[in-house]
Formats: structure tokens, sequence, C-alpha cells
């Protein structure tokens, strides 16, 4: 719906729709939304541990490449990440970092296959049948739950937005860590771009010490050929990563919003 002394309803097909996505409701309001759906698949939860930072890698790369396994979330964390994970402890040795994958109950077989392959053990496992009558999902230690998770413990910590560049994540993973030591405790998440390619997502933990220090921080990000968002801002602009938002979108806002009453504030460049 339009926002105009008259408001117009206008259906959208993508690629029109995405003119929409990721604006934070400045270019229009959204009143209905059809998605596509996939069939229902039998899921699988897996908590995976790896002694060596290197193979925990390679084992959740090689879940989330491998095309023979039905995936819906594979993350890799870093050992001082999976401390925060409380009522995981029982399951993880000191010093293990953590792999949580969820795949489709026909993939059993070749998933532990990768991980013997890998080093690591199936340190726990449950079907999706099991996580809804206990309630305890392992997709609620993924994305950003997993900063929730390090904050009860550990209010001092933040968080980064980061896009590694296709290819190239173990050399920016490796600088990075040079560069930063620990300041940086590593959260990758395995998602398909929209070129369908199998990239790493990042939402590293950082041990805050000021807003300097995490200014540099994203300039190291960048130097080292990391796309970087800045997630403690509120500007769209300042925090998307590309400084501005794409031409197209700009174009929906003036046509649907053309007085600036969205959301106000949230575009510096509002026009």
């Amino acid at each position: 719906m339009t926002v105009e002394a008259a408001p117009r309803i206008i259906e959208l097909r993508a690629p029109q729709a995405m003119q929409h996505a990721h604006t934070y409701g400045t270019n229009g309001i959204i009143l209905e939304l059809e998605i596509a759906l996939a069939p229902a698949l039998e899921w699988d939860e897996y908590l995976i541990a790896l002694r060596d930072a290197d193979a925990a890698f390679v084992c959740a790369e090689r879940i989330a490449h491998t095309p023979g396994i039905i995936k819906r979330e594979t993350a890799l964390f870093d050992a001082s990440v999976a401390t925060y994970f409380k009522k995981l402890a029982p399951h993880l040795e000191t010093g293990e970092h953590a792999v949580i994958a969820v795949s489709s109950s026909s993939n059993r077989e070749t998933l532990a296959q990768i991980v013997n392959e890998s080093g690591g053990r199936i340190a726990f496992q449950q079907t999706g049948a099991a996580a809804k009558t206990t309630q305890h999902t392992l997709l609620e230690y993924c994305w950003n739950h997993t900063t929730l998770h390090a904050l009860r413990s550990d209010k001092s910590l933040t968080y980064l937005q980061t896009t590694y560049a296709y290819g190239r994540e173990r050399e920016q993973l490796a600088l990075l860590s040079r560069r930063a030591g620990d300041v940086i405790l590593n959260h990758l998440e395995f998602i398909r771009d929209a070129r369908g390619r199998v990239i790493c997502s990042g939402l590293p933990l950082i041990r805050f010490t000021d807003e300097d220090q995490l200014r540099e921080l994203m300039a190291l990000h960048r130097e080292c050929g990391v796309g970087v968002k800045d997630p403690h801002v509120y500007t769209l602009e300042d925090g998307s990563g590309h400084g501005a938002m794409s031409p197209a979108s700009w174009e929906a806002k003036r046509r649907f919003d053309p007085a600036g009453l969205l959301n106000p504030g949230k575009l510096r460049g509002n026009r």
C-alpha cells in the first residue's frame, strides 16, 4: 500500500518485490506476502565437536557444500564461542570447536562419514520430532541467538555482521586472526547466495573495549576483503555495508512514499 492522500494497493511480483527487502519499512507498507513452499522433510539436528579449528572449518564447509545432503542449517563456532552454550556444556569438552548441522534424516550416513573423515565426533543428535517434544532445538544456538547466549554470561561482548569472499574464507579468517588476535570470536553461518553459491556469513563476537576499537575492527575487515555491516547504528545507509539503498529501492520510495512519511530518520538521504 502506498502512503498518499489516496492510497493505492499495488501487487508486486519478483524481482520488483525485492525492492522492499531489507529496506526496513522506508518505501512502502506490505499488506500481504506470498512465498513459495518446499516439501516438508524430517530433520535431524547434530552438535559436532572437533579439536582442530581448521578441521572444524573443513567439516562445516563439506557439509554445506555436499549436494547430496539436504540442509536446513550449517554453522561453525570457535571453542571460545561454544563455551557460552550452557545447556550444551555436558556434550562438549574444553577446547572443542562446534558445528551445528540440521539435515534431512535421509542423509545420516553421509553426514556421519564427513564427521568421521574430519576427525570430529557427533557430540549430540536428535530428531526434529524430539526437538518439538522437548522444546529444545539446536537452531536456537544459531544466527543471532548465539550473540544472546553469550551476552547472558558476558555483557561486555558485542558483535559484527560480516560476509567473506567466496573461495577466500579460510585465507581471510587466518589474516584476521593474525591481525586481531583473540578479540574476534568467530561464528560462521553457511548460506546460499543469490547466485546459488554456498558462502560464509559471519556474526563474530567481539571483546569490546570502546567505539574506536570497533571502528578499527570494521576497517580491518574491509582491508582483508571481508564485507562488514555495522549493527550498532539505526540509519540504513550506515548499517548496510554498501553505503546506500539501491537506486531501484529509492525509486520505489519516491513512487510509494512521495512525502517521505515512512520510518522517518531511518534514511540519512531521505528524499
